[in-house]
Formats: C-alpha cells, structure tokens, sequence
C-alpha cells in the first residue's frame, strides 16, 4: 500500500532543507526535537498532522488535504536580534512555499496546491521565563493531493 502521507512530509521536508541561509544542516528540519540539541539557530521540527480531509471526485480520484504540523524554532539571543531572525526566517518559508512559482513538490505527483497557516501567534519558550530558550510558532502546512484509486 502506498503511503502518500509519507511521501508528502518527505517531500515537503527536502524542500524546506533548501531555505537558505536558514538551513545549513539536514537535522535543522526533522522530526526529531532532540535535533535541536545540536546547536543551529533555526529548526522546522515536524510531527503527525490530524487525519486527512477527503473529498470524492468520482469513484476513483479522491482530492486529500494532508496536514503536516511544525514548530518553526528560534534560537533565542536578544530580544531585537531573535525576533528579527524569527520574521526573516518565516518570510522565507512562505515565500519557499506559498509565495512562488513552485509551491509543487517535485518528487511527489498530483500536488494542486500548498498552503502554510498559522493558527496561533509566535511566542517564547519556556513561555513563562524571564530569558526563553526559544522563540517559535507552531505552523501548518496543507498539501492538497489527488488520488487516482486503481
């Protein structure tokens, strides 16, 4: 059986390793949190997005929405220095996703569209600290797909 949730996240992860000069290292845009351990400035740290929505087009071509859901992680340094990388960062994966001729995902087929959204607002980690560790905003990207059933 294929697995087309995977191929997405693959896929769309690849991608996101070629936002630069944000990404210098494959293990900045993982699915492992303990990654950030390992001292870069800026991670995209992935986990499972909720189940897909469908829609039936026919009997056979069934449009999915798959959702991919990531935490979008600055290192924190200064106040004025930190949020200014948190901007430029999220600029540039809208602007590597969203706001392009390429929002496709080459290696995957039947990609119509990619959208990334926001549902809540950026903030500090820990949320309460004085000093945080991090800045981040948990955002989701959404791959519409269409499914041809054999």
């Amino acid at each position: 059986m294929t697995d087309y949730y995977g191929a997405c996240k693959t896929a769309f992860m690849a991608k996101a390793r070629t936002i630069t000069p944000y990404i210098k290292h494959d293990w900045q845009v993982t699915d492992d949190d303990t990654d950030a351990n390992r001292g870069a400035d800026c991670f995209m740290i992935f986990r499972p997005g909720p189940a897909p929505i469908e829609q039936y087009l026919t009997k056979k071509i069934i449009k999915v929405d798959w959702h991919l859901i990531f935490d979008m992680q600055i290192r924190y340094k200064t106040y004025k220095t930190s949020w200014n990388l948190f901007e430029a960062f999220r600029t540039a994966i809208l602007n590597k996703f969203v706001f392009t001729d390429d929002p496709f995902l080459s290696t995957v087929p039947f990609i119509e569209d990619v959208r990334v959204l926001a549902n809540e607002e950026p903030g500090q980690k820990p949320p309460d600290a004085a000093t945080p560790a991090w800045l981040g905003q948990t955002m989701t990207a959404i791959i519409t797909q269409k499914i041809v059933r054999i």
